[in-house]
C-alpha cells in the first residue's frame, strides 16, 4: 500500500523511510516522537508484509497506522546507521541473539529469506542451534556449513544449547555427509600390508581401531554420537587422528566400493533423511541436491521448510564449483608426469597424451588473449574451433586411464575431473573461459553454466524459509551504508522475499586492534605494480619481504601473512630465506590448510613465533585461536595480521568473469572489497585478546584522484578502525 508521511529532512526518499522502518521492528525499537526540525512529504510503498508487522505492533492500539510509521522511523534515525552497533554502550551478547533467532523464526513461518550478518564473538552458530531447537520439532530444518570441519562445529553447538534447554525436547538430528568421509576397509588393508613392516606400531593401532567398529576418536565426533539417531562410524577423520601421516583421500570410499563397514555408515545416515526433524550437511551437497532437482532428477534431502546456511557468502562459489569446472594445462601435464613416473599410465600412452597437450596448448596460444565465448556465439573467436579440437584429443586419450590398484584414489579422481572439464569445454552447452597468467601467459580454462540464477530459483522454490548467516555478507556502494546487496544479487534471493536486518557487530571487533597503513613515503613502494616490468615487480617484492621481516621481528606472537597467489609466495619465501630454518612456512598449492595449521600451532606452543606465507582458504575459514589458554590475555597464537596486496582477480568463476565482463571493472571490485573484510577477519576471534596489529601494505588506497577513488570501498572498510599508525 501506497502512503505519504510527514517525516525529518534526513529521510532522503521513500526507500530509506521503508529501511528505517523495518529497521525499527527488526530491532524492536520504541516509537518516539522525533527531535523537532523541518519536514518534508515523502511517499513510500510498504509490501504486505511489513504492513502486517506494523498491524500486529504492540503499540497499534495507541496511534493510528501512519503515526506509528512515522515513530518508528524516527526511533530508527536516532538509533543511528549499522556503525552505531559497534559502540560498547548498544552491545548486549544475550539481546543481539535474541534478536537474531527471533528475526530466523520470522523468515521460518512467513517463508522468507533472512540475511544476518553477526561478526565473531556474536555466537552465530548458538543462534542457529536456538532457532533449530525452537522450530525443530515442528518444521524440517537443514542446517549447511562450507566445510565438515564447519557442520561439525554447528552440531556441537545444538547440543551444547539442547543440554540446558530443559523444556525443549532435542529434535531427531542426521548428519548428512559424502561417501568420501567414510573408510573404505579394503583399502586400509592394502596400507596395513606395508605398515606391518615398515611401521609395526602402526599397523597395531591400525588394527585396533577396525575390530573396535571404527569409533569416534576426536573431541568433536565423539560428540556427533550424543546427537544422532545412530552412530555415525568408520569417519575417515577419526582413522586418521589415530595415525596422521596416513593419506586421507587414499582411505575413502568411492564409487568403486564394495560392501564394507564404511559403505554401511554411509548408507545408514543416507536412510534416516526422510524421518529426520534436523540434518546437518555441506554446501556442496546442497548444491548437488539443487542440481539434481533442477534437472527433474530426486534431490538428496527431502523438503525443508527452512534451511539456515552458515558462511552464506561462500554458497555461491560452491554451486559454481558443482555446475562447472577449471583446468589448467600446466597442472594437468604435471599431474599426469607424475602418474608416469609412477607407472600409473602406460609409457606409450603418456608419450600420445604429453604431444596431444602441448597440441593443445599451441592452440590456446594462437588466441587473441583472455576471453569468454558463450554457447552459440563460437563464430566470434574463429581459433576457438582448434582448441576444441585438441582439447577433444586429449579428453579421449584421458579416457583411457583406468582406476587400478596402486592408483591413489585423489590422483585418479583430480584426473577424471580435468576430463570432465575438457569434455564440458568441447560440448558447446557451457561458457568457457579462457585466462592467461600475467608473465609467462601459462593458460587456464574455466567452464560452467553463464549464469547461476536458474539453480539458485530452484534452491529459493524448494525451501520455505532460509537464513543466510556470516560474518561478511555486507558490503559498501558508493557512500550508502554496508548492506546485503551484493550477496543477495549473488544469490538471486527474490526481491519478494528478503528480509534484511542492520550488522550485529561485537565492538571489540574495530576497537581491539592497531591498524597500520602505509605513510605517504611508504606507500609508492609498497604498492602492487601496475605495469608489465619485472624489474619494478622484482623491486615491490624486495621491498614488501623488507616489511615483513620488520614486522615479524617486533610481533608478540605468530604472523600471517595474506598473498594472492603462489607465485607471490615464492617470491617472498626466496627474499626471507634467513627465516626458513627458524620461523617460516611457506604454503604451497594442494597444501592442506588443517595441516599447516598444525604445524603453526606446534611451533607457538614451542615458543617459536611463526610465520605463515599464506593464500587461498586461509583468507575465509581459518581461526588461530588458542583453545589451549582460557585467559584471552594470553592468547597470542595469532598476533600480527598482514594483507600484501588487495585481493583483486581471486575469483576465477565464470559467473563471476560474466559479471565482471557485463557491469565492469567496478565489480572485480566489491569482491576484492568482500574478500578483504573476510581476512581482516582472520585476526580478531574473540574478545579480551592484546598486541593485535592489522597491516596494510598496499599503498594504491592512499592514491589521490580517480586511482584512488577505484579503491575508496578498500578504505572504507579500514577506516572503521578507530586505532591506526603508520608504516614508516
Amino acid at each position: 500500500m501506497n502512503y505519504t508521511l510527514s517525516l525529518p529532512e534526513e529521510v532522503t526518499s521513500g526507500k530509506h523511510a521503508r529501511l528505517l522502518l523495518e529497521r525499527a521492528l527488526d530491532y524492536r525499537l520504541e516509537p518516539i516522537r522525533g527531535k523537532p526540525g523541518p519536514l518534508k512529504q515523502t511517499a513510500l510503498y510498504l509490501p504486505p508484509v511489513i504492513e502486517a508487522r506494523i498491524q500486529s505492533h504492540s503499540d497499534a492500539d495507541q496511534w493510528d497506522q501512519s503515526e506509528l510509521m512515522r515513530r518508528l522511523i524516527c526511533a530508527a534515525l536516532k538509533e543511528g546507521s549499522p556503525a552505531a552497533k559497534y559502540e560498547p554502550a548498544g552491545w548486549n551478547r544475550n539481546r543481539v541473539q535474541d534478536e537474531m533467532v527471533a528475526i530466523l523464526k520470522r523468515a521460518t513461518a512467513s517463508h522468507q529469506i533472512a540475511l544476518l550478518e553477526g561478526s565473531t564473538g556474536i555466537g552465530k552458530s548458538r543462534v542457529i542451534a536456538r532457532g533449530v531447537m525452537e522450530l525443530g520439532s515442528n518444521k524440517r530444518i537443514g542446517v549447511f556449513g562450507p566445510t565438515l570441519q564447519v557442520v561439525y562445529h554447528l552440531a556441537k553447538a545444538l547440543l551444547d544449547v539442547s543440554a540446558t534447554a530443559r523444556k525443549r525436547k532435542r529434535p531427531q538430528t542426521v548428519l548428512s555427509i559424502g561417501k568420501r568421509n567414510f573408510v573404505d576397509s579394503a583399502k586400509v588393508e592394502v596400507i596395513l600390508e606395508t605398515l606391518d613392516v615398515a611401521n609395526p606400531m602402526a599397523a597395531k593401532k591400525i588394527r585396533a581401531w577396525c575390530d573396535a567398529d571404527g569409533p569416534p576418536t576426536t573431541p568433536t565426533t565423539k560428540k556427533l554420537h550424543e546427537l544422532t539417531h545412530e552412530p555415525v562410524t568408520w569417519l575417515v577423520d577419526d582413522l586418521v587422528n589415530i595415525e596422521p601421516d596416513l593419506p586421507a583421500t587414499s582411505l575413502a570410499c568411492d564409487e568403486t566400493t564394495k560392501p564394507c563397514p564404511g559403505l554401511d555408515s554411509y548408507l545408514r545416515c543416507k536412510a534416516d533423511l526422510d524421518d529426520a526433524d534436523v540434518i546437518f550437511s555441506t554446501h556442496a551437497m546442497l548444491c548437488i541436491s539443487t542440481l539434481r532437482i533442477h534437472a527433474a532428477q530426486p534431490g538428496v534431502f527431502p523438503t525443508f521448510d527452512a534451511i539456515f546456511i552458515d558462511e552464506a557468502q561462500d554458497l555461491e562459489s560452491a554451486m559454481a564449483n558443482v555446475a562447472g569446472n577449471d583446468v589448467s594445462l600446466r597442472h594437468l601435464s604435471a599431474a599426469l608426469r607424475k602418474g608416469a613416473e609412477a607407472e600409473h599410465i602406460p609409457g606409450r600412452l603418456w608419450s600420445r597424451l604429453d604431444a596431444a597437450l602441448e597440441q593443445c596448448r599451441q592452440s590456446l596460444d594462437r588466441m587473441d588473449g583472455d576471453c569468454i565465448i558463450y554457447p552459440g556465439h563460437e563464430d566470434e573467436h574463429p581459433q576457438f574451433a582448434k582448441v576444441c579440437e585438441d582439447a577433444g584429443a586429449v579428453a579421449r586419450l584421458l579416457a583411457k586411464i583406468k582406476n587400478k590398484e596402486g592408483v591413489t584414489d585423489a590422483w585418479f579422481a583430480q584426473i577424471r575431473q580435468w576430463r570432465q572439464a575438457l569434455e564440458q569445454v568441447i560440448s558447446g552447452d557451457y561458457t568457457v573461459s579462457i585466462s592467461y597468467s600475467r608473465v609467462l601467459r601459462l593458460p587456464s580454462l574455466s567452464v560452467g553454466p553463464s549464469y547461476l540464477r536458474h539453480y539458485f530459483k530452484t534452491l529459493w522454490e524448494n525451501v520455505g524459509g532460509a537464513g543466510l548467516l556470516s560474518a561478511t555478507l555486507y558490503a559498501q556502494k558508493g557512500h550508502e551504508d554496508f548492506s546485503a546487496w551484493w550477496i543477495r544479487r549473488n544469490l538471486c534471493v527474490p526481491k519478494d522475499r528478503y528480509l534484511e536486518a542492520p550488522p550485529f557487530v561485537a565492538p571489540w571487533i574495530y576497537s581491539t586492534p592497531m591498524v597500520f597503513l602505509p605513510s605517504e613515503r611508504t606507500a609508492v613502494v609498497l604498492a602492487r605494480p601496475e605495469t608489465e616490468s619485472q624489474e619494478r615487480f622484482d623491486q615491490w617484492h624486495e621491498q614488501v619481504a623488507l616489511t615483513v621481516k620488520r614486522i615479524a621481528k617486533a610481533a608478540a606472537g605468530g604472523t600471517l601473512v595474506l598473498c594472492n597467489s603462489y607465485e607471490e609466495i615464492r617470491e617472498l619465501s626466496s627474499r626471507l630465506a634467513s627465516l626458513h630454518e627458524t620461523r617460516l612456512i611457506d604454503q604451497g598449492p594442494n597444501e592442506s590448510i588443517a595441516r599447516i595449521k598444525n604445524t603453526f600451532v606446534e611451533m607457538a606452543r614451542k615458543g617459536i613465533r611463526p610465520i605463515w606465507l599464506a593464500t587461498g582458504g586461509a583468507w575465509t575459514g581459518l581461526d588461530l585461536t588458542d583453545e589451549g589458554v582460557t585467559e584471552p590475555t594470553e592468547d597470542n597464537l595469532l598476533t600480527d595480521l598482514v594483507i600484501v596486496r588487495i585481493p583483486l582477480g581471486r575469483s576465477r568463476s565464470v559467473a563471476h568473469q560474466i559479471r565482471v565482463e557485463k557491469l565492469g571493472l567496478e565489480e572485480e571490485f566489491f569482491a576484492a572489497a568482500f574478500l578483504l573484510r573476510q581476512g581482516i577477519g582472520r585476526l580478531i576471534r574473540r574478545e579480551g585478546v592484546e598486541n593485535r596489529k592489522l597491516w596494510f601494505l598496499d599503498g594504491r588506497i592512499l592514491l589521490k584522484g580517480a586511482r584512488g577513488a577505484t579503491y575508496s570501498n578498500m578504505a572504507a572498510i579500514l577506516q572503521l578502525y578507530p586505532k591506526k599508525s603508520v608504516i614508516s
